[in-house]
């Protein structure tokens, strides 16, 4: 049986800050550069946060696909979201 890359960290779930900051750092710049209106970035981030994790499971032997990894991205993008629409004058 294959072991995992890494072993866990001391602190449960900090992986899911590093998927939330990831995640409010990729959504102004989808939203700057693309011009669409929030709710349409939110969902092309929505279909990347379920199908990465989707493909995580399914590609490797290692990894595991995990519900609150998607929760986190989609909750970081949702704060940047809100930020960067507020910021820029587009709802």
């Amino acid at each position: 049986m294959l072991k995992p890359a890494s072993p866990p960290g001391a602190i449960p779930h900090l992986d899911k800050l590093g998927h939330a900051a990831l995640f409010a750092v990729q959504a102004p710049l989808l939203f700057a550069a693309t011009g669409w209106r929030p709710a349409r970035v939110w969902l092309a981030l929505a279909a990347w946060a379920l199908g990465s994790e989707a493909l995580q499971g399914w590609l490797t032997s290692d990894r595991s696909p995990e519900a609150l990894d998607a929760l986190a991205d989609l909750a970081g993008a949702s704060l940047a979201l809100w930020w960067a629409s507020r910021r820029h004058g587009r709802r």
